[in-house]
């Protein structure tokens, strides 16, 4: 009887896991209906996901074939929704963004910025996007913004630098980010310039 018992209730919740798997993929099928879902950026990275827990130490690739800009990067982002400031413009989703990642040729370095998402103004329910931050080299900062389109299967900025701290204290360089399905993907690349 007891046996039996221990049975049923396993059964029942394995019956309410596998529901529950059931409606995550309904929701990701609404992703390619033209719904626009509550992104799902990863927290802190686990051992079961596919994210290292370490500080990745891969050789930088870059998104784009045959790319052999100066500056390239390849992050690994935390990206937490935050609330958004007061803006004139309607606001739909803010992210506090940080990375931590190889580049060439400064080796590993991070970075932190601030992302609004602004309220669609296409057909096809991508989001002008803007970016704030700051890549950090060693002791040294540098200073960048970034604007671009949120959209389902790519997030494409376009970044320019505006100095910084100490050998980047003028600094200078610009280039794009991609960050390619961004419902599944924790990478940032970044490719282009960034001169001291």
């Amino acid at each position: 009887m007891r046996l039996g018992r221990k049975l049923s209730i396993f059964c029942a919740l394995l019956l309410f896991l596998l529901s529950g798997c059931a409606s995550t993929s309904t929701q990701g099928s609404a992703i390619h209906a033209g719904a626009t879902p509550k992104p799902t950026f990863f927290p802190t990275p686990t051992a079961s996901s596919r994210v290292p827990t370490s500080t990745p130490t891969a050789r930088v690739t870059s998104f784009q074939p045959n790319d052999h800009d100066p500056f390239q990067a390849n992050f690994v982002e935390n990206a937490p929704i935050v609330a958004c400031p007061p803006s004139s413009r309607p606001t739909v989703w803010c992210f506090n963004v940080t990375g931590v990642g190889p580049s060439l040729p400064y080796g590993m370095i991070s970075f932190h910025s601030f992302d609004i998402n602004f309220q669609a103004t296409d057909t096809r329910g991508c989001q002008p996007t803007t970016r704030q931050g700051s890549i950090s080299i060693g002791k040294d900062t540098v200073l960048f913004t970034a604007s671009g389109t949120w959209c389902v299967p790519l997030v494409h900025f376009v970044y320019q630098v505006s100095g910084g701290t100490g050998k980047f204290q003028h600094a200078r360089g610009k280039g794009t980010i991609a960050i390619p399905d961004p419902y599944h993907n924790v990478l940032e690349y970044w490719t282009g310039t960034l001169t001291p």
